[in-house]
């Protein structure tokens, strides 16, 4: 089972550029309210914001492949099989709208963001992944209690 390629994507590459888009187009457009000078410093804001937060977490983005034995890391043109035993964490990350797991290794510094498959259910909190790889990781996260 692999993550999902166009959501590690969009989060790799495809964020900055909507939020480039979104800034250029309410500054090509400009708001239709009374006050537009801070409607538009409201949106840049949001957008300088948003850009900020992908600056510092694009990097951690990888691609995984989780098989029975071991997990298979794609990140930064790499490719590096660990064995589940070497897990440290494993959980999916709350308060966002599709399924993101953080995965952090024994005895290395630093952790992988990844995605799965598109089958979840939205609730207003955050998501619950219904996917076959999310099944798989809540069994070896109950099998290697992690």
């Amino acid at each position: 089972m692999t993550s999902n390629l166009s959501l590690t994507w969009f989060i790799k590459y495809g964020l900055p550029v909507a939020v480039f888009l979104l800034i250029a187009l309410s500054i090509q457009a400009g708001p239709v309210t009374h006050r537009p000078e801070y409607d538009l410093l409201i949106l840049v804001g949001i957008g300088c914001s948003i850009i900020l937060f992908w600056m510092t977490y694009q990097d951690h983005v990888a691609k995984i492949r989780l098989g029975s034995q071991t997990i298979t890391i794609i990140h930064q043109g790499g490719e590096e099989s660990i064995a589940w035993s070497e897990i440290e964490s494993l959980h999916q990350l709350l308060f966002l709208d599709i399924p993101v797991y953080e995965l952090k290794v024994k005895n290395r510094a630093g952790y992988y963001l990844f995605t799965t498959q598109p089958h979840y259910i939205h609730f207003g909190f955050g998501a619950r992944d219904l996917s076959g790889m999310g099944a798989l990781i809540r069994n070896k996260k109950k099998e290697w209690n992690f």
